[in-house]
């Protein structure tokens, strides 16, 4: 047995971790060490991100295997090792992020469109044909995207405050709603299925309250 991995088995052991998971993060820790190519005793926290990128995107690994590489290999660096785990206030960068993101949701897109599940309306509707679906994935995966990432809460407070945005807005302002009487209540919206054009729809009162 290598000393590194006698190492880390033993610190895993002193802590009690379960018999699954030392099975679990060793295996996470030599597929790394492969990806690599070298000890990953020596490996950046950039190759971290790297490979968690490549399980990510080009294996279309689940969350759940994501988050075992992302602990075992962290067990090896952090508390093993005796690395710093972050630098400059995060783990992985945004453009890290970025990347991610895009290939999880193209991921699970291209696994809804052959099953039906996925609605295409007005200027979408185009890509229902097959060809067309596929070069606008290939177009989607060509793009760099835009993930928006900003400092956790401060505190309980302020996870109120934010959450209050959005459980005390109101559910239609009144300059929306055109009439009421008969028991019906006529309403202006968008219909983003005709290209955002404004149109007026009459529901019953009960209707309306219940959506």
């Amino acid at each position: 047995m290598k000393p590194l991995r006698k190492r880390m088995l033993d610190y895993m052991q002193l802590k009690h971790y379960s018999a699954s998971t030392v099975k679990s993060y060793i295996h996470q820790v030599a597929a790394f060490s492969k990806y690599i190519g070298k000890s990953p005793e020596i490996a950046s926290l950039e190759e971290v991100s790297e490979y968690l990128l490549h399980l990510a995107n080009d294996k279309g690994m689940s969350q759940s295997f994501l988050n075992s590489a992302y602990s075992g290999i962290k067990v090896l660096l952090v508390q093993v090792l005796g690395r710093e785990w972050r630098r400059a206030g995060y783990f992985l960068p945004v453009q890290v992020l970025s990347r991610l993101f895009r290939g999880k949701f193209l991921h699970h897109m291209r696994a809804l469109y052959p099953q039906g599940d996925l609605a295409f309306h007005g200027q979408a509707q185009a890509f229902q044909c097959a060809d067309a679906f596929r070069h606008l994935v290939r177009q989607l995966y060509a793009k760099e995207w835009i993930v928006y990432a900003k400092r956790p809460f401060g505190g309980p407070q302020q996870v109120i405050q934010y959450l209050g945005r959005y459980t005390h807005r109101i559910a239609i302002g009144n300059h929306r709603i055109e009439s009421i009487g008969q028991g019906k209540v006529s309403f202006r919206y968008k219909d983003y299925r005709d290209a955002g054009a404004t149109k007026l729809l009459t529901l019953d009162a009960v209707e309306f309250i219940r959506r």
